[in-house]
Order: structure tokens, then C-alpha cells, then sequence
């Protein structure tokens, strides 16, 4: 079998670079992984041009090997770059026709697509129809927009959930990536539509890959390993760690936590606050100036080992994830809470479903206007610093559920069924 990744970049830099510090390529990077391990079948990656990339590398995103042997796994992927815009609106919604035509003898091939944007659902199934190709598409929700339900990522006015809906219907598959996206999404569904009709044709494709993290990547074993990250230890202070990018319209809520951790400096000075930034478009020299107890590790990306040197080696004591209305919480969150770190985190969709009624622990805000509490995020992460990790083991027998390993089972069963 031939399975197609059409990628989703969403993650880049000031300097107009992608960067793979993103949590749609390390999705698929680890479902590559395991479609590899597990079966026979070749998989191809449809990328934007990795010169377009500032860290892009088989290496940093776990697909490497040094095995020049036709056995090894890995020797069975392949990638084909495509031009498009380094923006992560615009390239949702380009197509370039010449471009696939061009690749027509690949697409022949092919059996599966694994479409990572809804939003080009219809191009994909438009593009068979047309050249009589023999796959079929699952097209993947990991990015949803409901302004229906009040859960709106862009202006209402040229809002993506029209085309998402769509590029549903056209697919063969639907997957989702955990019980709370899906239900945002069928939810939306049936506030658009009064007909049944699209609903039950598309909730009867749907599935859950929930690709959270992957357990094997935590074994610090042959990781890179900062240099400054050994001072860090040497400081013997407690690492508050927000591993989510920066960035102008603060969608990670980043603005809200710097204002909680200075507020929690003028109570205590036994914590050090590390910041992953992966896109850089906060510099660290605005970071040095706005946050009292800042650490650098970096002044430039974490590389994938280093990051994950970071989470498994048990240096964070507490990590925050604020989102609010992303219903499935950020990667990173399944990433560190493996690692040990305490989260520190909002009560709503998948924090609360992994973490449990009864952990000590949230932060409260407000989901109508999208809003974090600063005074409550303050007084949690006070909190977190004092609490044992031992709080932890529940919380982190359900989260995995959602490692690589479990869902990637899954998903071949659902491809093979197609």
C-alpha cells in the first residue's frame, strides 16, 4: 500500500521561515514512524520546499537513519516538495493545478491521502474525479473553526468552517484527533445545517487518531543536550516551563502568563521561568525586559532531541498550556505531563479529561471572550511549585492513551478498511 501525507504547516519565524517546532508535522512524523515499523507500505510526504524551512531535517523531526540497508524502514518514505506561501492562512486554501499534474504518475500510485487540511478536502476529491485516481482520502481535523458554537479562529465573514464541512463530505475518512474536537465539530455541523443529511454522511467516516506524543521520544539516552540546560540544574531552582509559541495576537495567551509569573515573583525567588518560543516572534530581548525570572536555554530554537531532553530528563517542575477554545490542548501537554511535569492548565475539554475531577490543580477563564484570569493563573502556579509529582500517576495512566504507539493501531485498522 501507498499512503500520501499532505502536510499542514502552520508554525513559522519573523524571517518568513517555517519551522517544525509545529504539532501537525510531529503528528505525522510519528504516524510515519509507525506505519513504517508496522507494515510494508510506502508512505510519501507532500511538504512545502524544505528551503523554506529554518530547521527542517529527516533528523529533527525522527525520521533519520544512518542504515543504508533496503530493509530498513524508513528507506520506504519518500517526500515531494510543493511551492506555498509561508503563511498559515494562505497556504489553507492555495492549489496549484500544474503542480499536481505534474506529479501524476506518483498520484496514480497512490491509495491512500492523508489529507491534513479539511479546508482542501474538495481539491483532493475534485483532483480524482478528474484523473480517474484510485485513492481514497482521509482528511484529518486538527485545525477546526465553529464560529456556530462560538469557537471562531478567523473573522466569521470568511470563516474555514464552509469548506471544512465540505472537504468532510468529499472524504472517505474523517478522523479527529480526540472525543471533544469532534464534537465541536458536529456540534457546529448541525447549528449550520437543519437537514440530518450531512451529519449522519460524515459522523458515520469519523474517527478518533489521537496522536498526542510519542513515549519513545522521552528517553534522554542520545539526546542533545544544551549546555546551558546543566546550569540550569545548578541553579537548584524549581522550572516553570510554557513550551507554546509567542506571538503578536497572543493565541497561546502567552501575555497572561508573564503577568501571573511576575506577580508570583514578588512572593518567591526559588523559580526559574523557561520559555521553548519556538517561531522567535517575541525576541528574547523584549522576553529579558518583560519577565523577572527569566532563563534562557536558547536564544534560537530548541532543536526536537533538545526539546525532548528538556521534558525527559525531569527538569520542569510545573508547565502551563492556557488554551481555551483549541479544544485538544497543544501536543506539548500530552508531552510534558509524560515527562513529569505538573500542569498547570484551564478545566475545560482534554486538560480536564486527562487530568480528572480530582486534580488539585486549574486555572480559571473564561471561554465566551476567550480569557485567562492572571490572578487565578498567579495563585495555580504558587501552587504547583509545592505540590509532589506523585499527584501525577492517574493523569498520566490516561494520557497514554493518546501516544503514538495506541493510536497509530488505530489508524492502520482504519486504512485498511478503505
Amino acid at each position: 500500500m501507498h499512503i500520501l501525507i499532505s502536510l499542514q504547516q502552520s508554525v513559522y519565524d519573523n524571517m518568513g521561515k517555517w519551522i517544525t517546532a509545529d504539532s501537525n508535522i510531529q503528528m505525522m512524523a510519528g504516524l510515519t514512524r509507525h506505519l513504517l515499523n508496522k507494515t510494508d507500505w510506502k508512505v510519501t510526504w507532500l511538504m512545502a520546499p524544505a528551503s523554506d524551512f529554518k530547521d527542517f531535517s529527516l533528523k529533527n523531526i525522527g525520521l533519520y537513519s544512518e542504515s543504508t540497508s533496503d530493509e530498513d524502514p524508513l528507506r520506504r518514505l519518500s517526500i515531494i516538495e510543493r511551492e506555498m506561501p509561508v503563511d498559515a492562512f494562505k497556504c489553507r486554501i492555495q492549489w496549484d493545478d500544474r503542480f499536481y499534474s505534474g506529479i501524476k504518475r506518483v498520484l496514480q500510485d497512490v491509495d491512500v491521502v492523508i489529507n491534513n487540511d479539511p479546508s482542501l478536502g474538495y481539491n483532493w476529491a475534485f483532483l480524482r474525479h478528474l484523473n480517474n485516481y484510485k485513492y481514497k482520502i482521509a482528511t484529518c481535523n486538527y485545525w477546526m473553526d465553529c464560529p456556530e458554537i462560538g469557537e471562531e479562529k478567523i473573522p466569521i465573514n470568511i470563516s474555514y468552517d464552509w469548506r471544512q464541512i465540505e472537504g468532510s463530505y468529499m472524504s472517505d475518512l474523517v478522523p479527529f484527533t480526540c472525543k471533544s474536537t469532534r464534537d465541536a465539530f458536529f456540534e457546529n455541523l448541525q447549528r449550520k445545517f437543519e437537514t440530518p443529511k450531512f451529519y449522519k454522511e460524515i459522523y458515520k467516516k469519523s474517527s478518533i487518531w489521537d496522536f498526542g506524543y510519542d513515549c519513545n521520544e522521552f528517553d534522554v539516552k542520545d539526546k542533545e543536550v544544551p549546555k546551558t540546560s546543566l546550569e540550569l540544574c545548578k541553579l537548584g531552582k524549581k522550572v516553570i516551563f510554557f513550551p507554546n509559541r509567542l506571538s503578536p495576537i497572543n493565541y497561546t495567551h502567552h501575555m497572561e502568563f508573564i503577568e501571573a509569573v511576575n506577580k508570583l515573583s514578588e512572593k518567591r525567588d526559588d523559580f526559574v521561568v523557561v520559555f521553548a518560543n519556538p517561531s522567535n516572534k517575541v525576541s528574547w530581548a523584549e522576553l529579558k525586559e518583560k519577565v523577572k525570572s527569566l532563563f534562557i536555554i536558547k536564544d534560537s530554537p530548541l532543536s526536537r532531541d533538545e526539546y525532548c531532553h528538556l521534558i525527559g530528563s525531569g527538569m520542569i517542575h510545573s508547565a502551563v498550556s492556557l488554551y481555551l477554545i483549541e479544544r485538544y490542548g497543544g501536543c506539548c501537554f500530552r508531552e510534558y505531563l509524560e515527562g513529569g511535569a505538573i500542569p498547570v492548565v484551564p478545566k475545560v475539554f482534554e486538560y480536564a479529561e486527562i487530568l480528572g475531577d480530582d486534580f488539585p490543580i486549574f486555572v480559571d477563564g473564561n471561554q465566551k471572550n476567550n480569557k485567562i484570569d492572571v490572578n487565578s493563573l498567579a495563585n495555580a502556579l504558587n501552587e504547583s511549585l509545592d505540590v509532589d509529582k506523585s499527584i501525577l500517576v492517574k493523569a498520566q495512566q490516561r494520557n497514554h492513551n493518546s501516544c503514538y504507539c495506541k493510536a497509530a493501531e488505530i489508524a492502520i485498522e482504519d486504512i485498511k478498511k478503505l
